[in-house]
């Protein structure tokens, strides 16, 4: 459900032509299985499909009115449109500007869209909040959010992923935010920026669709930070305003002390703001969780947040499938499940958190995707770090992930292989659970290692 919107309007707003009656509805569709009667279909296109193939079909299921590149035969209402991409940004923003609340854009390498859920759960505490569904984050999916206001929402917090230079401009332009995060810049698609340098400046381009008043929160402990503070500088909007946080620099904003790893993986800390601390205990596994914690706090402190509000908000979320959660696998063995994505900084992290745990560890391994020149490196590393942290094994699946478990070797002498396919890796898997085994599966969302997660979790409980 958006705002109320008319085709006549819309027309104005995209340059577009309406053909047919003028039509007042609160509901976009770009996917016929989701249409519901009364809908306007948006026909997007891409490589692979032609959302007009797909308006007679959406009509079917109920749609009223189409948006559309080229009139289609169908009795309904339709606006012209050069660019039904391009439209369905215009029409997102005239929905967003409707809207009155704070809105925090986050982006990051690794930990946006964690970041983006300890947000929405502390906000969740100080009333109606709007959030990101899943990681919807792109092009698409940050306009689609956007779509989402409809006047119940007093609070929101919008994620912004990117393959490519020019994606977050284009994504923070149309949000207009009021805090804006960078939560890092690492080495996560390095196919489409060319290099980490790539990703640094366009993880900045969020800054530049921040209200004149708005807010930027910086991670103090990333080494790119006074890249980002000079790109607000020069961002020609004087009245922005800066935080910080860190895991453990009390010159940040907003800190941590007294970390203490507890029994069952979770940290608990001391959080400072402003001369006041409190102590939270999160639900969530790995100490780089505490510090996307932190993240979130100093974006809703910007917000004029409570301590009180931050704490509660910060202990009620619980872990997010497929990023670090740890699951009751078969035989009572213990799996953590980061199958959902992989970069090495994240997956050397779930290898941090793998090797405090007790018992034997092993790593199950896909490729990681889209970086560029120096995959076949980047992967070797993660072989090589494994086996200096004690990882007991390392089994891989894929040409890359082959090339860990060859490093990892060297290392180690036979604990490891290079599995053909998942099915032979499942095999070996399978004999070696028991109560004592800890296991973390990783790789980016491409390998498909939600597979492995899901044969070997049958039967367990979260």
């Amino acid at each position: 459900m958006s705002y109320l919107m008319q085709l006549s309007k819309l027309a104005i707003i995209t340059a577009g032509e309406l053909h047919g009656a003028d039509y007042r509805f609160d509901s976009l569709s770009t996917d016929t299985r989701k249409v519901q009667t009364g809908d306007v279909f948006l026909a997007l296109s891409g490589e692979n499909f032609d959302g007009h193939q797909f308006c007679q079909q959406a009509v079917a299921a109920g749609a009223a009115a189409l948006v559309v590149e080229r009139l289609i035969d169908v009795d309904v209402p339709q606006l012209l449109v050069k660019n039904c991409h391009l439209a369905l940004g215009m029409i997102a923003k005239y929905n967003r500007d409707q809207y009155r609340g704070p809105l925090i854009a986050v982006t990051g390498s690794n930990g946006k869209t964690t970041t983006k859920e300890l947000i929405a759960s502390i906000l969740a505490v100080k009333g109606n909040t709007l959030a990101t569904l899943g990681n919807l984050n792109n092009e698409i999916g940050v306009p689609l959010t956007l779509l989402r206001f409809n006047g119940q929402q007093q609070f929101s917090v919008v994620e912004m992923g990117a393959n490519a230079k020019g994606e977050i401009r284009y994504c923070t332009g149309l949000a207009q935010p009021d805090v804006a995060i960078i939560t890092n810049a690492m080495s996560a698609h390095l196919e489409g920026f060319g290099s980490l340098q790539g990703v640094v400046e366009a993880k900045g381009e969020i800054f530049q669709g921040l209200v004149a008043t708005g807010s930027a929160v910086l991670n103090l402990d990333d080494s790119n930070v006074h890249q980002w503070i000079a790109m607000l500088e020069t961002a020609r909007i004087p009245a922005i305003k800066y935080l910080t946080f860190s895991l453990e620099n009390p010159q940040a904003d907003v800190y941590a002390s007294d970390l203490r790893q507890l029994n069952t993986g979770n940290y608990s800390f001391q959080l400072h703001y402003q001369g006041e601390s409190a102590t939270v205990t999160l639900q969530l596994l790995a100490v780089h969780n505490v510090l996307n914690a932190l993240a979130a706090a100093a974006a809703v402190f910007a917000i004029d947040g409570s301590l009180a509000e931050v704490v509660r908000g910060l202990e009620s979320a619980s872990a997010i499938g497929g990023r670090l959660k740890s699951l009751k696998a078969m035989n009572n063995a213990t799996l953590i499940d980061d199958s959902y994505n992989g970069n090495p900084d994240s997956v050397k992290a779930g290898i941090d958190l793998l090797a405090q745990l007790q018992g034997q560890k092993i790593l199950a391994l896909g490729d990681m995707g889209e970086l560029g020149n120096d995959e076949k490196q980047l992967h070797r590393s993660i072989g090589t770090y494994a086996a200096q942290q004690g990882i007991d094994y390392l089994f891989s699946c894929g040409p890359l992930g082959e090339l860990a478990a060859r490093e990892f070797a060297d290392i180690k002498g036979g604990k490891t292989t290079a599995f053909a396919n998942k099915n032979e890796m499942l095999k070996t898997l399978k004999t070696m659970m028991n109560a004592q085994t800890k296991i973390l599966i990783k790789g980016s969302l491409s390998s498909g290692m939600k597979q492995v997660v899901n044969e070997l979790t049958q039967g367990g409980v979260s």
